[in-house]
């Protein structure tokens, strides 16, 4: 061959492999080329569609098949789960000569036809990253296919603060605000004022308007948090003081209402009795003063009598040197 079409054929050679790397495919699709040792293309891999090419002894392009790839199908697919998945691999191939194999890895890895072969369902019972490809008899293999399987059994933690942690309330209209944790997110989230019924569940948010119950007392809301997983958390939550009966407040020392403890402590004389109602206090107590005062709970609403009742107290009894003396009857301190 003379210098001159030894330069022809090279330059004739370019342009065929930039013809073959400029042939077009649509949305996103991924083409594999594939060349034998003598730099010849023998097979275009459009993923749904597979060109095969042969050549003649002297180099020349004998024969063009067109074939299409089995499709393995994974049920269920990859996403989110609380629990183990059985996954099982499907393969059909209906523009084909009928499926062989597939393979398959769960290590992440590209899987082979020295891979695993699939037979039966794969149990999946932690994070896992399933690839897989089907090849049909006659040799043609699908595009590898990738699922992820992300296996969450752990429950949200989270928080709940009734009014921006304040001890009481005159109203029985709140705000909440809301904390929750987990791996793989939080979604929704239901609210109880027994822990017995809750809400309906809605959509997780840092914040929620709630109703307490109307009657004064100790009122205690309750939340449950779930996570993309469907996993439910056990309830936390908050307690408040509602008063929204000012004529009839919690505690009294003679005649003259107090709407918290301390607040009648501090304006007893030395020997008086301060009654509170059979209800459950959200306040500390402090013992300071010189005196010596009796601390009654359990008593009604009308504070006509405490018979087989008590108050708790949810806070601290905290006395001091030279602070007097109390007596308490009808009282628990709860946690």
């Amino acid at each position: 061959m003379s210098p001159r079409i030894r330069k022809i054929s090279l330059i004739l050679m370019a342009m065929m492999i930039l013809l073959t790397i400029s042939i077009p495919f649509s949305h996103g699709q991924t083409v594999n080329y594939y060349y034998d040792d003598l730099n010849r293309l023998i097979r275009i891999d459009y993923g749904d569609t597979v060109i095969d090419y042969t050549y003649d002894d002297v180099g020349n392009r004998e024969t063009e098949r067109i074939a299409h790839p089995p499709i393995t199908t994974a049920n269920p697919l990859g996403g989110i789960y609380g629990t183990s998945q059985s996954v099982t691999l499907t393969c059909t191939d209906p523009q084909g000569p009928g499926c062989a194999n597939i393979y398959y890895t769960t290590d992440g890895s590209t899987p082979t036809t020295s891979s695993p072969t699939y037979s039966s369902p794969i149990l999946i019972s932690a994070t896992t990253t399933l690839k897989y490809f089907a090849r049909d008899t006659a040799g043609v293999n699908e595009t590898v296919k990738t699922q992820v399987y992300t296996i969450d059994t752990q429950p949200p933690t989270g928080t709940i603060v009734i009014q921006g942690g304040a001890e009481s309330t005159t109203s029985p209209n709140v705000n909440l605000t809301l904390t929750c944790s987990d791996s793989v997110g939080c979604s929704q989230m239901q609210f109880s004022n027994d822990n017995l019924t809750y809400s309906t569940p809605q959509a997780y948010a840092t914040s929620a308007a709630w109703t307490l119950t109307v009657w004064d007392g100790a009122k205690t809301v309750y939340v449950k948090y779930r996570d993309t997983a469907w996993n439910w958390s056990a309830p936390f939550s908050d307690t408040i003081a509602l008063w929204n009966d000012p004529p009839n407040p919690p505690v009294k020392v003679g005649e003259s209402n107090y709407t918290t403890l301390q607040a009648a402590y501090d304006a007893a004389a030395d020997g008086s009795t301060i009654k509170c109602q059979a209800i459950t206090l959200i306040e500390s107590l402090t013992v300071n003063r010189d005196i010596t005062v009796t601390l009654e709970g359990g008593y009604d609403s009308g504070f006509s009598s405490n018979y087989g009742n008590t108050t708790s107290m949810k806070g601290t009894l905290t006395t001091t040197t030279g602070g007097g003396k109390i007596i308490i009857e009808n009282f628990v301190l709860a946690q």
